[in-house]
């Protein structure tokens, strides 16, 4: 059977517990953790090795003894997600922890929390997830000299070069059926990263599960089962999807998807419109240049025509 599609479901914000409102959030990390292991699934958890620099992991035997059991299954690896979680950007630019860094602090942020998951966990670690999906040319450059074979942001960040492989985050749980049956209809691979948080289920008290928790943990396992029961789908952590398509990923998709996702994004203060485009044409797989390119001459004269949004008439 040819495959159509590679998923790759990427969980962020893995840390030790900073107090006892993180008890919740412990909890659904814990029952996610479960469904992903009873249903054989396999997971990319990005891991804070120093939370807020005042936590470490190591001494939070609880959460990383978890980790560990759920690595031991190898259907589970640790990605580095920053160092210490801090924005470090300059006033007025995009939450960073690395992008705009001088190069010898972003090397030694990389190269210590790699070194720690590493140690704790006693597997390599070979991807990362940059913290609020921000980094430069700089950090690209580190990751190569440290070993990491992948990166995972988003569609908003600029390309990277050999041997890292650009695997932005394309869906939610929510896309994620429509995603798979649109590639099943059509030639050639897609791949797509489903990237969530703890706040994306609805059982979360936070906040943010307001505008994020779409999803019920109730429903997650029969996901996962949907996901491995379509014909040409293959679940991947994202190192063994950069392993396997890291090659393939460099013929000009995820620069297309870019350009897409751009394009759609301008639109966002308009109202209506925005989250329509939004909805029908944001990229959510990495598929071969020439799906991508009609569209995005369409969206280029529409904005030549009317206006470019944000600054034209449909300013908000």
């Amino acid at each position: 059977m040819e495959t159509k599609a590679i998923v790759a479901f990427r969980y962020d914000d893995y840390h030790a517990r900073l107090d006892s409102r993180d008890e919740p959030k412990d909890e659904i990390e814990r029952r996610f953790l479960g469904i992903f292991a009873e249903h054989e699934a396999p997971l990319s958890v990005g891991v804070v090795p120093r939370y807020a620099n005042q936590f470490p992991l190591a001494e939070d035997a609880e959460k990383l003894d978890l980790l560990r059991t759920h690595m031991a299954s190898g259907r589970v690896w640790a990605a580095l997600h920053g160092y210490t979680h801090q924005s470090f950007a300059p006033q007025g630019v995009r939450n960073s922890e690395f992008a705009g860094v001088p190069p010898e602090h972003q090397f030694e942020r990389l190269r210590s929390g790699k070194a720690m998951l590493e140690e704790w966990l006693g597997r390599r670690v070979v991807t990362f997830i940059p913290p609020w999906n921000t980094y430069d040319g700089v950090t690209v450059a580190a990751l190569a000299k440290l070993g990491f074979t992948a990166l995972s942001a988003d569609l908003s960040q600029a390309a990277v070069a050999p041997p890292i492989a650009a695997l932005p985050h394309t869906c939610g749980f929510r896309e994620l059926r429509s995603t798979v049956r649109w590639l099943a209809r059509r030639a050639g691979l897609g791949v797509v990263v489903c990237m969530f948080h703890h706040f994306s289920f609805t059982e979360s008290p936070y906040t943010a599960a307001r505008a994020y928790g779409r999803t019920r943990l109730a429903e997650l396992g029969d996901l996962l089962d949907w996901c491995r029961g379509q014909a040409g789908v293959e679940l991947m952590t994202l190192g063994s999807a950069a392993e396997r398509v890291g090659e393939a990923l460099r013929d000009g998709r995820v620069d297309a998807a870019r350009e897409r996702w751009q394009l759609v994004f301008s639109w966002r203060r308009v109202p209506v419109i925005g989250r329509v485009l939004r909805w029908l044409w944001a990229p959510r797989a990495l598929v071969e240049p020439a799906a991508w390119a009609r569209g995005n001459r369409l969206l280029r004269l529409v904005q030549r025509l009317g206006g470019s949004p944000g600054r034209g008439p449909h300013a908000g």
